[in-house]
């Protein structure tokens, strides 16, 4: 070797290698630490907290009052989630149908996120009723500015001489007060074609005058329904009436 010279090879061979001091403030940069990697970790969610997350979260549908009701529900029945498999454009439930039960505010997840047209809540309501899961469309009647969405608690097709009557003294009692805006029996009774002459009577006689203009309803409409009380109180702006049916 030329002038005794150690290769450089060697020499950083034979180095002592320099570590920094545990918290040595004085470490130059670009030595490894580890304790730059001790990140704090919060808590990971659960897959449940994550679905109340969604379904409650900016656009969703339902609100997280609404939500805490879904999730005191019971579950829907491997045999409720066959029949609601079908209402899904993405079968998203694969294999959880296959004799699991599912929560309520899991489906509705699924069921929000595919929805295209409000419209289709009220397809979702008529089939959780025929299911016998009218529990899950009266929590989503607590969701008010879907309620014009959703159909009546009650089936569609009951008829209105079907109503119970403490039911039928509840609407026709609250209908029957005189509304300013003229949202009231009154309306109804033009809706329905009432001749002008029974209206004056009726006004005239006071004494729950809704009551009237329902059994007239049901004397020329057969098949005056429910559905179609429903559809009339959210035409007239009485989402209150409307609730109660």
């Amino acid at each position: 070797m030329l002038n005794g010279s150690v290769p450089r090879a060697q020499r950083l061979a034979n180095a002592r290698v320099q570590m920094p001091e545990e918290n040595d403030e004085r470490s130059p940069p670009g030595i490894f630490q580890p304790s730059l990697l001790l990140l704090p970790i919060s808590p990971l969610r659960s897959f449940q907290s994550i679905v109340e997350l969604e379904i409650s979260g900016p656009g969703a549908l339902w609100s997280e009052d609404v939500c805490s009701k879904f999730q005191d529900l019971p579950d829907f029945t491997p045999a409720q989630m066959e029949a609601l498999i079908g209402l899904l454009r993405w079968r998203q439930l694969g294999a959880s149908a296959n004799g699991n039960t599912l929560r309520v505010s899991q489906y509705l997840l699924m069921f929000q996120n595919q929805i295209e047209d409000r419209k289709e809540l009220r397809h979702l309501a008529q089939k959780l009723k025929s299911l016998g899961r009218t529990d899950v469309v009266q929590a989503m009647h607590e969701q008010k500015d879907l309620l014009r969405w959703l159909g009546p608690v009650t089936p569609e097709g009951q008829l209105i001489k079907e109503m119970r009557i403490s039911q039928w003294l509840q609407f026709t009692t609250a209908l029957s007060v005189t509304n300013p805006t003229g949202n009231d029996w009154r309306l109804l009774a033009t809706k329905l074609d009432i001749p002008r002459t029974f209206v004056d009577l009726w006004m005239q006689q006071g004494q729950n005058p809704a009551d009237k203009v329902l059994k007239t309803f049901m004397v020329r409409v057969s098949e005056a329904t429910m559905g179609r009380l429903f559809d009339l109180m959210t035409e007239m702006e009485r989402e209150d009436l409307a609730a109660m049916l």
